[in-house]
């Protein structure tokens, strides 16, 4: 704004002083006598305090759109903050060393989100993005579930459950709910889950198979006790941690592990 009223200032001492080709008035005369066509140009015929006006109002409409253009500027930034910041959830981890070998806990919000075993088959993958911060001193529904585990592996069944919230299709989530009323030390077979869904559903069958896809993919192993699920005939098969691990925690519970197998070949359920 400054060079302009400069320049205003300029033409002003121009028009007095006749200077340089004269004035804009002498200049266009010149051009009209010589034939040639121009736009219509200023004259010269403004007085100082229009002039002052002028530039006063074109400095002052030149800050409302710097500013407004700022303001803009300004929204579509905090908007694009405030998108990324939705978009980054932040998970938390713990390992718990238990006698099956090292538990990943991982929580979100008030929940446990899974219990891994070290050589998980189906260990369960975060969304893109998100933060994952591991804790020395779990707190919150981490230190409730380390509570949870502390009794269990004491041999004791606990009489509370963490807030728990497994990430999956309507239909596991249905037979992870049947898992959990499996009661301490005792095992149903996938057959059974499977008719217990297919009448929640309404449904006349169910397929044993695919309950044993959704009992692999229990993401929250040991707290919801999958290990309690076994095949046809007492074959213990299916587990996600694995067959060791899963006799372990049978033993632990004091399960008849007589009425028990593992079968050398093929995962039959």
């Amino acid at each position: 704004m400054a060079e302009s009223a400069g320049l205003w200032l300029q033409f002003r001492a121009g028009m007095k002083t006749g200077g340089n080709g004269g004035s804009c008035a002498q200049r266009n005369r010149g051009e009209r006598e010589n034939g040639a066509e121009y736009p219509a140009r200023v004259t010269g015929e403004w007085s100082v305090t229009e002039e002052r006006r002028f530039i006063k109002m074109s400095e002052k409409n030149g800050n409302k759109k710097d500013r407004a253009v700022t303001e803009k500027v300004n929204a579509n930034q905090m908007k694009e903050h405030q998108t990324k910041a939705e978009q980054i959830s932040t998970e938390y981890r713990a390992v718990y060393h238990s006698p099956v070998g090292l538990l990943t806990l991982t929580a979100s919000g008030d929940a446990l989100k899974s219990l891994a075993f070290e050589k998980e088959r189906y260990p369960r993958i975060p969304e893109k993005g998100t933060r994952i911060t591991v804790v020395q001193e779990p707190s919150g529904v981490l230190a409730e579930a380390f509570r949870w585990l502390d009794l269990y592996f004491s041999g004791q069944d606990p009489d509370f459950t963490p807030p728990l919230a497994p990430e999956g299709s309507e239909f596991r989530r249905l037979v992870w709910e049947e898992l959990l009323k499996i009661p301490y030390g005792k095992t149903v077979t996938y057959g059974a889950i499977a008719g217990a869904v297919a009448e929640k559903k309404g449904l006349k069958r169910m397929s044993a198979q695919a309950v044993g896809g959704a009992v692999g993919h229990n993401p929250i192993g040991i707290i919801i006790p999958c290990h309690r699920v076994v095949g046809s005939g007492g074959n213990l098969t299916g587990f996600g941690g694995g067959i060791q691990a899963k006799t372990e925690l049978l033993r632990l519970e004091g399960a008849d592990m007589k009425s028990f197998y593992v079968p050398k070949k093929g995962t039959a359920l």
